[in-house]
């Protein structure tokens, strides 16, 4: 499944990943990394996450409240997602470091 194979694309960078993370607020995040000294969420948007191209409104509002609840999130899309897997790439990865300099809105609980 795409979810595994993020899985297993941020373990592969070495990272500590755990999954399906149920926060207090009541949201799940797909993975919950380490990375450069900070708590990243990560989100695998499939195909019903979109509308064309586009995420969907319930997809950005749960990154929208994410991001209030104090959580840097990096969203894997599936197009790009397969877009580096038909392109070759040995591991792809999501690109965390694009997470990592959001501006939360406050600390992140969990």
């Amino acid at each position: 499944s795409l979810q595994r194979a993020v899985g297993d694309g941020l373990a592969a960078l070495g990272l500590r990943v755990e999954e399906e993370v149920q926060l207090s607020s009541g949201y799940s995040l797909d993975f919950v990394v380490d990375w450069r000294g900070q708590r990243l969420g990560v989100e695998v948007d499939g195909p019903s996450h979109f509308v064309g191209e586009a995420p969907s409104g319930r997809t950005m509002l749960k990154r929208r409240q994410l991001r209030s609840l104090g959580w840097r999130v990096a969203p894997v899309p599936y197009l790009e997602w397969n877009g580096l897997a038909q392109a070759g790439s040995p591991t792809p990865s999501p690109d965390l470091e694009v997470a990592r300099q959001q501006q939360p809105q406050q600390q992140q609980r969990l």
